[in-house]
């Protein structure tokens, strides 16, 4: 069962964590900071983060990372990749590759094409994924982008401290960076016990093909809940707001959305019998 809506992008994002589920967040929206998705002026960008251990405090599987959106227009960025990785260093070097702390770097996103940005102010962006934070070390979050559609998309940035806790560069490969006492942007963090499975985070087998910006009717293929006898098992797709509340029940054809306030929403189809979930995004503007 595919679901195809009317614009491109890919883009996986969890609609709703599971209730093991617990979010821990870092520091406070201070001011609005183009870094790292500065499109409007380069076409590449580097960016690595260092969180300490102490601001963290929590073990396990981080299956989503979420930034502060300011109210900016979302921009489609090319070849993403967002990577985390556990370091012993207590403060950047200029050298990436010296700020693992001879650890290995992991990726969570490598996505061909990103819509980034919600539209919406004050509302979380997340990036979905995978990596085991082993609360002893401290965390680096690392960015990088090689494309993009010439349009800056701000998120909100912390302002705190005087150690070098910020490394960026114009290139997705450069090796050295400008670094600066910035201690990363205003950063949420989704984690789930090791072990654990969220039943409602989304996971890379989960290949919807869309991130869709609308206005008043979203269109759905006529032919997507035609299924086989056992059709009766499949949930009918949802659209849900950021947050994993059901807004509507969608149906094939025309549905019309125009009651529903502009942001950042998800359409869902259920998988058969414990199937992987298919999420799409959905940006809806007047």
């Amino acid at each position: 069962m595919k679901l195809s809506v009317l614009l491109v992008a890919a883009l996986l994002i969890p609609a709703a964590a599971s209730a093991d589920t617990t979010w821990v967040t870092i520091g406070s929206p201070v001011r609005e900071n183009a870094v790292p998705f500065w499109g409007q002026t380069y076409d590449a960008f580097r960016c690595q983060w260092l969180y300490f251990q102490s601001e963290i405090n929590q073990s396990g599987n981080i299956v989503a990372i979420g930034l502060y959106s300011s109210a900016t227009s979302p921009a489609e960025y090319y070849h993403v990749t967002v990577s985390c990785c556990n370091t012993p260093v207590s403060e950047l070097t200029q050298n990436f590759i010296a700020n693992y702390g001879g650890n290995s770097p992991q990726k969570l996103l490598d996505a061909e094409t990103l819509l980034v940005g919600t539209g919406v102010s004050q509302t979380w962006y997340y990036f979905p994924g995978s990596f085991v934070y082993n609360n002893t070390d401290n965390l680096i979050v690392e960015i990088t982008w090689r494309g993009d559609a010439g349009v800056s998309v701000p998120f909100y940035r912390n302002d705190l401290g005087h150690i070098n806790r910020r490394c960026f560069g114009y290139s997705d490969t450069a090796s050295n960076g400008f670094r600066d006492t910035v201690n990363g942007n205003y950063i949420r963090l989704g984690f789930l016990p090791t072990g654990v499975e969220g039943r409602s985070t989304l996971h890379a087998s989960c290949t919807t093909p869309s991130a869709t910006i609308v206005r008043g009717i979203l269109l759905l293929p006529r032919d997507m809940t035609e299924l086989p006898d056992n059709s009766d098992r499949v949930p009918r797709p949802a659209l849900l707001d950021a947050s994993g509340r059901r807004v509507m029940d969608l149906m094939p054809g025309q549905n019309d959305i125009r009651h529903v306030a502009p942001g950042v929403y998800f359409v869902k189809e259920g998988g058969i019998e414990g199937a992987s979930e298919k999420v799409s995004k959905l940006v809806i503007t007047r």
